[in-house]
């Protein structure tokens, strides 16, 4: 095995491993493939093929140990789309700039959250979610994901345990299935744009499928004190790459 193809598959492995857990696996997989494949958008296009499977495998196995509200889901998803049309729009509005800031601002105390609300991991009885809060949760998340994107999954979890007090297990798994759809979406038009390039995605995808599976595995039995430490490298990734796009910027 070539350097760069191990290096693809044990960055690949460990980005799996946490985006089942966390979401924010393409924080880690973007760099890498930058270096591997060069810039451009065939970077972007070869990501969402390992983004896709490593979503559906956190999905599979899930649902496998709780079944997902389809009804839920479905408001969730809709509120999610809209939310990301509204993000769109706000793009020739607002500098991306200011939202990088933003957030660079908001990150610490999210990691206060992360770890000092424990009501927020908590296992909790399943019961009804309500609506508005669902469709709250999903705006949020959507109008973020059309303007910014990076790290999307995590906030998507994020949200659905803070605003509309899911269960741990159910919020991962319906924010597996609202970002299996948009993997899947975003990775049909790239291959009909003839921008994915299938040898390193089919390399990449098989090693985050693998990873995807132990993270998600893990998570089943130890819950709470999996997903507080894959939050907080996320964050913390997150930060990094605000910074580093800011300083590239001046």
């Amino acid at each position: 095995m070539q350097h760069s193809e191990l290096f693809v598959v044990l960055l690949s492995l460990i980005a799996g491993f946490i985006d089942s857990i966390a979401g924010g696996g393409g924080l880690i997989t973007i760099p890498m493939w930058t270096l591997v494949l060069g810039p451009g958008a065939h970077v972007v296009a070869t990501n969402k093929v390992g983004a896709f499977v490593s979503c559906m495998v956190a999905l599979w196995v899930y649902q496998r140990h709780h079944k997902i509200q389809w009804k839920t889901g479905l408001w969730f998803l809709i509120a999610i789309s809209l939310g990301s049309l509204c993000g769109a729009q706000l793009t020739g509005l607002v500098s991306p700039l200011f939202f990088s800031w933003l957030l660079l601002l908001l990150c610490p105390f999210i990691l206060v959250i992360v770890w000092k609300k424990e009501r927020l991991f908590a296992e909790r009885p399943d019961r009804p979610v309500s609506r508005r809060k669902l469709l709250a949760a999903g705006l949020a998340v959507g109008i973020y994901d059309g303007f910014f994107g990076p790290g999307g999954g995590t906030f998507m979890l994020l949200a659905l345990l803070g605003l509309t007090h899911m269960p741990l297990m159910a919020a991962l798994a319906l924010s597996k299935l609202s970002n299996s759809l948009s993997a899947g979406i975003s990775l049909a038009s790239f291959t009909w744009q003839g921008l994915v390039d299938w040898r390193w995605g089919i390399i990449g995808g098989a090693s985050i499928v693998l990873g995807s599976f132990l993270g998600a595995r893990l998570t089943t039995r130890k819950s709470s004190h999996v997903v507080k430490p894959a939050l907080t490298i996320v964050v913390i990734l997150l930060m990094t790459k605000i910074v580093v796009d800011l300083i590239r910027s001046n």
